[in-house]
């Protein structure tokens, strides 16, 4: 079970290490203009009469996830439904670009909750026979990189650290885990069991050399 959790946590790292490397990549390129991936798909009870969108774009040095939905009534005439489905392209899916030409912190300040880059935008409309509802959640991607990369650049820096603390120890002669002087025993550490190896000599080799000495006897 340890291993399975070494893995996750190797796994986990390495997920925020690929978000913080593309938030450093995206930040220059998001002066350039907003640049982002849509999905669009329809569904609900009456195919075709309900558009959902979901879009992760980023531009001006942030970065967004949105949401829209649009539902038509069961009433609304044929050329309604025919203007949405043609903006709302239920058969494209993936798509490559966006459909904000600026970032939700322009959108308006009466509907953007937050401070600079970082907040969320929410926004109802309805029209005759159409209902729309539009949400985003952004934060900045010098944020997005910071928060993202802690725990791996941490993680990382403490790899490091040990590495060098057990090679320091080799050379002068002590144990790498515990520190104890292998001067006298330099082919088994008798304090932790840490054999010339690397490993424990209690984990390699487990019931045979750490016997109770009430059953030894």
């Amino acid at each position: 079970m340890r291993w399975v959790v070494r893995i996750a946590g190797w796994a986990a790292r390495g997920l925020l290490a690929v978000v913080c490397c593309a938030a450093v990549v995206c930040w220059p390129l998001s002066w350039r203009g907003p640049r982002g991936i849509v999905y669009c798909w329809s569904g609900g009870p009456a195919e075709g009469r309900s558009f959902y969108l979901i879009e992760l774009g980023f531009g001006e040095g942030g970065a967004w996830f949105a949401w829209n939905r649009v539902r038509l009534e069961a009433n609304a005439p044929e050329k309604t439904v025919a203007e949405l489905r043609h903006a709302y392209d239920p058969a494209r899916g993936w798509d490559v670009g966006t459909q904000f030409p600026v970032g939700p912190w322009r959108w308006g300040e009466d509907i953007w909750h937050g401070f600079g880059r970082l907040g969320r935008w929410s926004f109802s409309q309805s029209e005759p026979y159409v209902t729309a509802d539009v949400r985003a959640f952004a934060a900045p991607l010098w944020g997005i990189a910071l928060v993202s990369g802690a725990w791996p650049a941490a993680s990382l820096v403490l790899f490091a650290r040990r590495r060098l603390r057990a090679r320091r120890m080799s050379m002068a002669g002590r144990c790498p885990s515990c520190g104890y002087d292998l001067r006298a025993t330099p082919e088994r550490c008798p304090e932790c069991g840490r054999v010339a190896g690397g490993e424990r000599e209690g984990v390699k080799r487990r019931g045979c050399d750490h016997v109770p000495a009430a059953m030894s006897s």
